[in-house]
């Protein structure tokens, strides 16, 4: 399937991903995105190009960004998010979202350690269940860009409110947000045992990166003007 400005845009244990110009893309002699094309996307762009562009490859899977079909009732998202099996190319799970919130700003995507979960900006996935959310502003809540996520699926995100920047944990099976104590620092990176924290340094020169253990899951330290990071992960 490769061809001219065709680009590598990872490796599979069968071979490269390739990347077609422009649109489309797959395993050669293994797999190939027009057979896994997300709902609410055509196959094709302008009735001839090919649709679908991988953005990562994140652990056994791909995330792929797919031109939306016109809807003039989400006239804002003109793009569907995907996530794809490495190995089969198979649709896990999708949704009409975009995950740079339109304004530029993108945010690493993330699978959970167990690989359960994914993230990437505004877009939270759940591959076990195929369940999908688009986290963009939505008139009842605003737009939730996520930094991390972990096996409990809950992830985590500073949200936009007015001027401020408010901590956040999303539930991914629902995709509601829930508001924490004002001061809880949110892990950059959640793992079983433990979670990764950016705090400012104590001497005000640059960032202290650190890892605490958790505690007692689902419950959260009381707020304060200056907590400390092990009461910012959940007790």
């Amino acid at each position: 399937m490769a061809c001219i400005d065709s680009s590598v845009d990872g490796l599979s244990q069968d071979g490269p991903v390739i990347g077609l110009n422009p649109g489309g893309f797959g395993v050669p002699g293994i797999w190939q995105s027009f057979d896994a094309v997300p709902p609410g996307a055509p196959a094709t762009k302008s009735g001839r190009w090919g649709n679908g562009v991988v953005r990562h490859i994140l652990d056994d899977h791909v995330l792929s960004e797919w031109e939306a079909e016109r809807d003039p009732a989400r006239p804002e998202n003109t793009t569907v998010a995907a996530m794809h099996d490495l190995k089969t190319g198979k649709l896990k799970a999708s949704v009409r979202c975009d995950t740079e919130d339109g304004d530029g700003v993108s945010f690493q995507p993330m699978v959970s350690p167990n690989g359960r979960y994914a993230i990437a900006g505004t877009v939270a996935m759940d591959l076990e269940q195929g369940k999908a959310h688009c986290l963009q502003d939505n008139g009842e809540q605003e737009s939730v860009r996520l930094v991390s996520v972990g096996d409990d699926g809950i992830a985590y995100d500073l949200q936009r409110a007015s001027s401020q920047r408010v901590p956040v944990a999303v539930t991914l099976d629902t995709g509601k947000a829930e508001p924490l104590p004002k001061g809880t620092h949110i892990p950059f990176l959640s793992l079983p045992q433990a979670g990764g924290f950016s705090l400012p340094s104590p001497n005000g020169d640059g960032l202290l990166f650190t890892f605490h253990p958790r505690r007692r899951p689902h419950r959260w330290a009381r707020p304060g003007p200056q907590p400390r990071p092990l009461d910012s992960w959940p007790l």
